[in-house]
């Protein structure tokens, strides 16, 4: 009797080669998946922590729009939340890039209402974004009402809290125009604000001309002075001291300044000029103003061996003070001379007419209607 054993090996169907390829494939497939999701995530996501929800949503649709057997590392859902989150926030941004700030207010406000219970990155980026943005919106409503005290305040904290923001110009513009603003110089002066480029002598120049086109002289007077003291280099300077000059005229004219006849004739000089050579006879200093072709605010010192005269002055001039030269342009102008240290002494206002060439010389002194 005999035996016999053969054994062979087992072949493998080739349906189980095609398994375990296809296994294979989306086991790499999916890798790769996460590796692609995984870094358009980390971008996505650094870019949403910087409430740069335009990235940030790039990003995300790039997960989104791949395809995928299964959410490896969860970071489709993830893409779709904070996406969610991104478009809401974006359309808040897109008003207020296009200049419809109530509405952005108003979307802004929503936001943080329905995302800032669960501790959203971006409801407090939107409650940061949404203070300036209620600054300005309320200072624009409150202007609309004329309501100026309540509009000034708002302007006012938006550049003090907000004074790098995107819309810190606008905010300073509204802020310049302002009437309010007119009453606060000396506030605003002690704030960071006054920092601001060209700020403070925009607002007295603005604050001056408002004052001249409500005839408030007097206010009119100290703010141009405010101006030339603080930038008497600044390119307005010249036009602030003819503005001060014809708000000194003007205030002179509405007290009824006494009247001074045009200056004698005294000698000649250099054509194309005219001299004006004037002699402080008081013990007062003044402050000499001509408004005309060109304008000029000049001081000339008190004489200190000089008197006040009662009721009837001298029939000369006493030339003892100081002398003043001032070489202007020739012309019509509106003069005025006021005591500077007295504000009970009646200024002076006269019209005089300086020809090319000519010198002229005149004199003051004061008279008083009333006892010392």
């Amino acid at each position: 009797m005999s035996y016999s054993n053969s054994s062979q090996p087992r072949r493998i169907p080739i349906w189980g080669y095609l398994i375990a390829l296809l296994v294979a494939a989306v086991v790499g497939y999916s890798a790769i998946r996460y590796f692609i999701d995984w870094s358009n995530y980390y971008k996505g996501h650094q870019a949403y922590q910087q409430a740069d929800c335009t990235q940030a949503i790039h990003n995300y649709d790039c997960i989104i729009n791949g395809w995928r057997l299964i959410d490896v590392g969860k970071y489709l859902a993830l893409a779709q939340k904070e996406k969610g989150e991104c478009f809401l926030f974006q359309a808040a941004v897109n008003m207020e890039q296009t200049g419809n700030f109530s509405a952005a207010l108003v979307s802004y406000a929503d936001f943080i209402k329905v995302w800032g219970i669960n501790g959203s990155v971006l409801a407090e980026a939107a409650h940061n974004v949404n203070l300036p943005l209620f600054y300005l919106a309320s200072g624009q409503v409150y202007d609309t009402k004329n309501d100026y005290t309540k509009s000034y305040l708002m302007y006012k904290r938006f550049l003090i809290e907000y004074p790098e923001h995107q819309l810190s110009a606008e905010v300073e513009t509204a802020l310049l125009a302002n009437p309010y603003s007119c009453k606060r110089t000396q506030t605003l002066k002690n704030t960071i604000i006054a920092e601001r480029t060209d700020f403070l002598p925009s607002l007295y120049y603005r604050c001056g001309q408002a004052y001249e086109d409500d005839g408030d002289w007097a206010n009119a007077i100290t703010i141009y002075e405010s101006f030339l003291a603080d930038y008497p280099s600044h390119p307005l300077a010249s036009d602030a001291e003819a503005a001060l000059a014809r708000s000194i005229v003007a205030q002179a004219k509405a007290a009824n300044a006494g009247e001074i006849p045009a200056p004698e004739r005294s000698g000649s000089t250099s054509s194309g000029v005219t001299e004006v050579i004037i002699q402080n006879d008081s013990p007062e200093r003044l402050r000499i103003v001509f408004s005309g072709p060109e304008s000029r605010v000049e001081e000339l010192g008190a004489c200190s061996s000089c008197k006040n005269y009662t009721s009837i002055g001298p029939l000369h001039c006493p030339e003892q003070g100081p002398i003043g030269h001032y070489t202007i342009k020739p012309g019509q102008y509106d003069v005025v001379v006021e005591a500077s240290s007295s504000s009970r002494t009646t200024p002076w206002s006269g019209n005089w007419n300086l020809d090319s060439g000519d010198e002229y010389y005149s004199c003051f002194f004061i008279v008083s209607t009333f006892l010392p």
